[in-house]
């Protein structure tokens, strides 16, 4: 991960949304990633919404419903949200409704259709993360789980400590090694994506 004692323990972030999309059941991601929140809420005093967003209307959608229950019972702090395609049916009515008839309708379609797109998926969680009022997004893969679920020696390990650590904030505030040498940049550009495999 890069090493960061050069970062400020402050989020540069004002706030974020924890998204899940799917197209299957993810209770095991939910749960998973619920921890992750939690270690965020306990080590920087944040608190982040965690959304789980069908794309479909399939099977895995009432599983999915009492996952998210689950998560806000297991820690009341955490505000889960479960978007169906009929809640971002709604949704996306009232963000459209300024439009007139058929761009609004088209547009909701859209975003809305069921259709396994990424970049659909991606462009619907930004402007969820603009409605909520957050300045940032993370973004876990429904069929995914921390990697301490696997391998017990990441215990504690959790990606979002690096997001939060470097999302907003300028290059030149990071220490970024690869292989042991210092990573070059040019200029001084805003960090505004964090990935990781």
């Amino acid at each position: 991960c890069g090493d960061m004692s050069a970062a400020t323990p402050e989020p540069a972030v004002g706030s974020s949304v924890f998204f899940i999309p799917t197209n299957r059941a993810c209770a095991a991601a939910v749960e998973s990633y619920g921890r992750e929140i939690r270690y965020a809420q306990q080590e920087f005093g944040r608190r982040i919404p965690l959304v789980v967003t069908e794309t479909d209307e399939g099977p895995g959608v009432a599983a999915n419903a009492a996952a998210v229950a689950a998560a806000a019972t297991v820690d009341p702090a955490i505000e889960a949200l479960h978007l169906t395609l009929l809640r971002q049916r709604r949704y996306f009515g009232q963000l459209l409704g300024g439009l007139d008839g058929e761009p609004a309708g088209r547009l909701t379609e859209l975003f809305t259709s069921g259709r396994r797109d990424y970049g659909t998926a991606m462009n619907k969680l930004y402007l969820m993360t603009c409605s909520l009022g957050a300045d940032a997004l993370h973004r876990r893969d429904s069929d995914t789980t921390l990697l301490a679920d696997e391998l017990p020696e990441d215990e504690g390990r959790f990606p979002i400590e690096v997001e939060l650590a470097s999302l907003g904030r300028r290059v030149s505030q990071l220490t970024a090694h690869r292989r042991g040498e210092q990573v070059r940049q040019t200029g001084d550009p805003r960090i505004c994506v964090v990935g990781g495999n």
